[in-house]
């Protein structure tokens, strides 16, 4: 068990003291007041450095001796008071001696691991110049003490320990921030892997990650420092992933420009072929870019391609448009021209307007508009040409179908009135087959539909009566009165017209070799 003459309260000493005042009135003793006041303060600065942890033995003593003194004293034995009284100041001051240079580095060392806490917490960056003050007040503490002036090297430790203190705290001040910028790095890495190109950065991106993980849990540990490096660390990383996917994109278009360029290249006119050759060095020049990592210049240079892309495709659209509507108004040259009695002058007139109107669109650059109503006009003077052909070819059937019947009233004087409504007309031939022979009536005048409705009762079957008389009908929508035409067997099943003309090319086509084999031999 511990003496308690160790830890006995101060006020034993002042009443100690209280009681040598009495003596030195009441008896006129000659106390050793100087020896027992040394003592006492020799005890009290060693007790300033810490004896009692580092030197408990020798300030027990110490004590003990001091207060033995004093019960000496109160026995009125000065010489041995004084004797006491000298003892317990030796072993104070050999407390306090032992003590020092322990409670001194104990001081420094306390500085130093707040320092550090400090250094970690990145006090050279957020908190510099109670870093920098502390860092050289324990340089300052760490000579004294080499010096062995340990209480001046304890006192400059706790100053270099103050400011460690404020330099972290202050520095600490700053994890939310950093906090932010993890989060930022989160969501930036984040975005970047869902691009459509993060393949290309995938080792980059891996490392990213590992880094902002650090930096969180460094954060946690208030380790702000290697938080910054991390930080750091991903932020360049991440940069590195974004050059590679933004290279990457911008490649993949060059790519995609470079067949279209090439197809532009291909058309007939010169000047499109002019700015699609200028296309292909903006390209190449891009891609040089790409390769030095002047990534602005590269966009600058591919976006300028794309405009002369447009470019191109415009010029091409007005060419080609200009070349339909020189088409188109020959077309309707030639239409005004046969239509001389301006039967269709409405749909003329309203292919004009027309016209006109896909020109002045055409010059807006609204070409898809420009190029409907070129259409429209088109196809209403295909309608006219198609009308004003019809209207000749029934001219020529009927002048044709007028001499007949005055022909047929000649041979028939005696009758007042022309037949215009015949019946079919069935002859035999030698051989048993039928013949129908073509009739003209002011309605319903005979066609191969109409035709074949009566023989076969089924207008479809024309094709079979077109085929058995293909030499006098040239065109099937052309025949005419007084025409004999021979009347095969019903068909079995349907004839079809695009066949049989696909035939004839095919049999046009071998004719049409052969003949070429014969002029090869």
């Amino acid at each position: 068990m511990k003496s308690n003459y160790l830890y006995r309260p101060k006020n034993a000493i002042i009443i100690a003291i209280a009681l040598l005042s009495w003596l030195i009135t009441a008896c006129e003793l000659k106390v050793p007041i100087k020896e027992i006041v040394s003592a006492k303060n020799a005890i009290e600065q060693a007790k300033e450095v810490d004896a009692e942890k580092y030197s408990p033995d020798e300030i027990k003593a110490a004590h003990e001796l001091l207060l033995q003194s004093h019960d000496l004293l109160a026995k009125e034995k000065v010489d041995e008071a004084k004797a006491k009284a000298e003892e317990s100041l030796a072993k104070a001051l050999e407390a306090e001696k032992k003590s020092l240079p322990l409670y001194a580095d104990a001081h420094i060392k306390a500085a130093e691991k707040e320092y550090q806490l400090a250094e970690e917490a990145y006090g050279e960056k957020f908190s510099p110049e109670k870093f920098n003050q502390s860092g050289s007040l324990i340089t300052e503490a760490q000579e004294l003490f080499a010096q062995e002036q340990f209480r001046q090297a304890a006192a400059t430790a706790d100053k270099a320990l103050a400011l460690a203190i404020a330099a972290k705290n202050e520095s600490l001040s700053n994890s939310d921030r950093i906090s932010s910028d993890i989060q930022n790095l989160k969501n930036r890495h984040g975005a970047l892997s869902k691009d459509e190109y993060a393949n290309a950065a995938n080792e980059n991106l891996g490392y990213a990650l590992k880094s902002i993980i650090a930096a969180n849990d460094s954060l946690k540990a208030n380790n702000l420092k290697s938080a910054v490096d991390e930080i750091a660390n991903a932020s360049s990383e991440l940069d590195s992933a974004d050059l590679i996917i933004t290279k990457s994109k911008l490649q993949a278009e060059i790519d995609s420009l470079r067949p279209e360029i090439t197809k532009l290249s291909a058309e007939n006119d010169q000047n499109v072929k002019d700015i699609a050759d200028n296309a292909v060095l903006k390209l190449n020049s891009a891609e040089s870019a790409l390769e030095k990592n002047n990534i602005e210049d590269a966009k600058i240079k591919i976006k300028e391609a794309v405009r002369l892309l447009e470019d191109g495709k415009i010029k091409l659209k007005e060419s080609s448009l200009a070349a339909d509507i020189a088409r188109v108004e020959s077309m309707l040259k030639d239409a005004e021209e046969k239509d001389s009695q301006n039967k269709y002058g409405d749909l003329i007139e309203k292919s004009k307007a027309l016209i006109a109107n896909g020109k002045e669109e055409s010059k807006n650059q609204q070409f898809e508009k420009a190029k409907a109503n070129l259409e429209e006009a088109e196809s209403i003077i295909i309608t006219v040409l198609s009308s004003i052909e019809k209207d000749i070819a029934e001219a020529k059937v009927k002048a044709e179908q007028e001499k007949q019947e005055s022909e047929i009233a000649r041979a028939t004087e005696d009758k007042k009135e022309v037949q215009t409504e015949v019946e079919v007309k069935e002859e035999k031939k030698t051989s048993g087959e039928r013949i129908y022979v073509v009739q003209w009536r002011k309605k319903n005048t005979d066609c191969l539909w109409r035709i074949s409705q009566k023989v076969y009762n089924d207008a479809s079957l024309w094709p079979a009566i077109y085929i058995a008389n293909k030499n006098q009908i040239k065109d099937p929508d052309l025949i005419f009165p007084g025409q004999k035409f021979v009347i095969p067997p019903k068909p079995k099943k349907r004839i079809s017209y695009k066949k049989i003309l696909e035939e004839e090319k095919k049999a046009k086509e071998g004719q049409i070799k052969k003949e070429e084999v014969k002029e090869n031999k």
